[in-house]
């Protein structure tokens, strides 16, 4: 199944123009750096509402794109985030990111190192318009991970590798950043008790690892002065949580092989507890499946060890298999009518509904069908339950024309 962008509805503006970070001059004031959330909408698009919840005719959101927010407000009960004037999205649909506002007393600097660097796009394409001499001085700006290392934003949309510069505060030279993360290839045992997970800034994701797994790390850095290790994209785990010696501890692989698939589209991989590991399959590719598992409510295949794809990501399964499934709305959605073609009543975040089929447009985006004649547009979150979401994408038959007149 191919994914589609779109264009994005013109009636939408971008908000809030960023600003450009300068090169440092002699006496020059500093100030504290600000960051705006931006909003990345998700898988399926999303449509937009006015302040009172009403869809906005032709204002729909593309998959995957991102958009300056402003204000957050309730609607119906629902957290929403302004894009345009009187324009809102569902903060359900959206993966948000932007960092926190820079909270240093003053400024931080950083010289670039001999031999100069060359700057990245926040996605980690390499700018080679943008390059950054030796010994030059820049004020920094947010910090990010870009394919799990660090750097630093120099202007709108351009960030250096930390390891590339020297870094000071206050004329005072930080840490070495050379040592700020430091590459293993090794294998790590939690311990008796379930081990903590958070992102690098030591902030808890809300997950935990279970008593006696074994994960393969391939990063360790400082967080709040204590040594972590990388289990994941952005998911790190306190040393002092694994066993001093994992060696003794062994893990193997089922030898055993149910069937062989091939992916419809890039597949994330999800561990043994249905947490997301930040890490893809490509679309395509073929993987030898050796057990089958329902993790919370939905079928999974493992492809290797502690790593599961939903089942629907082959080609050859479908939700539909094994009857209707159930969908419960967590936001107030109009319906698609296919006998008016335009959007018409609404249903009740929290309602649940039978879907009795699913379909792709040639926009890339996907509803499912509750009656005869209507559709709710799987956009962003509309489900509670985000695996179904991707199960019915999955599971889409592809009609290009359908609710195309949407979309214009």
């Amino acid at each position: 199944m191919n994914k589609k962008k779109i264009v994005l509805a013109s009636t939408l503006a971008i908000l809030m123009a960023p600003s450009v970070l300068n090169n440092l001059s002699a006496n020059q004031p500093v100030q504290a750096a600000t960051t705006q959330l931006i909003g990345t909408v998700k898988r399926g698009g999303t449509q937009v509402v006015d302040a009172n919840g009403k869809f906005v005719p032709g204002a729909i959101l593309g998959n995957y794109t991102s958009w300056k927010l402003g204000p957050e407000i309730s609607i119906n009960g629902n957290n929403y985030y302004e894009v345009a004037t009187n324009q809102y999205v569902a903060a359900t649909a959206l993966s948000i990111s932007g960092g926190q506002p820079t909270t240093q007393t003053s400024q931080l600097i950083g010289t670039i190192r001999h031999g100069g660097t060359v700057a990245v796009d926040a996605k980690g394409n390499l700018l080679t318009n943008a390059v950054f001499g030796n010994y030059t001085s820049w004020k920094l700006g947010q910090r990010i991970l870009i394919n799990g290392n660090p750097y630093y934003q120099v202007a709108t949309n351009e960030y250096i590798n930390a390891t590339a510069m020297d870094i000071t505060q206050n004329g005072k030279l930080l840490n070495p950043v050379d040592s700020e993360i430091s590459n293993v290839n090794e294998t790590k045992t939690v311990g008796n008790t379930a081990a903590s997970v958070v992102n690098a800034n030591g902030v808890s994701l809300g997950i935990t690892l279970p008593a006696g797994s074994s994960w393969h790390v391939d990063q360790t850095k400082i967080i709040n002065s204590y040594p972590y290790y990388r289990v994941a994209t952005n998911e790190w785990v306190k040393g002092l949580d694994f066993v001093i010696d994992s060696s003794t501890t062994t893990t193997t692989t089922p030898t055993t092989v149910l069937k062989t698939i091939t992916l419809r589209t890039n597949s994330t991989i999800y561990n043994s507890q249905g947490s997301n590991t930040g890490s893809t399959l490509p679309a395509g590719s073929a993987w030898k499946v050796s057990q089958v598992k329902n993790i919370n409510g939905h079928e999974f295949y493992q492809v290797a060890t502690n790593e599961w794809i939903l089942a629907t990501e082959d080609k050859n399964t479908s939700i539909f298999a094994k009857g209707n499934p159930t969908i419960t709305l967590s936001q107030n959605t109009q319906l698609y009518n296919t006998a008016t073609n335009s959007m018409t009543r609404s249903l009740t975040a929290g309602t649940s509904w039978k879907i009795s089929s699913s379909v792709e447009n040639s926009a890339g985006y996907y509803f499912a069908q509750v009656s005869n004649n209507e559709w709710i547009p799987l956009g962003g979150s509309i489900s509670k339950d985000s695996f179904i979401q991707e199960e019915l994408a999955n599971s889409a038959v592809y009609e290009p024309s359908f609710a195309i007149s949407l979309f214009k």
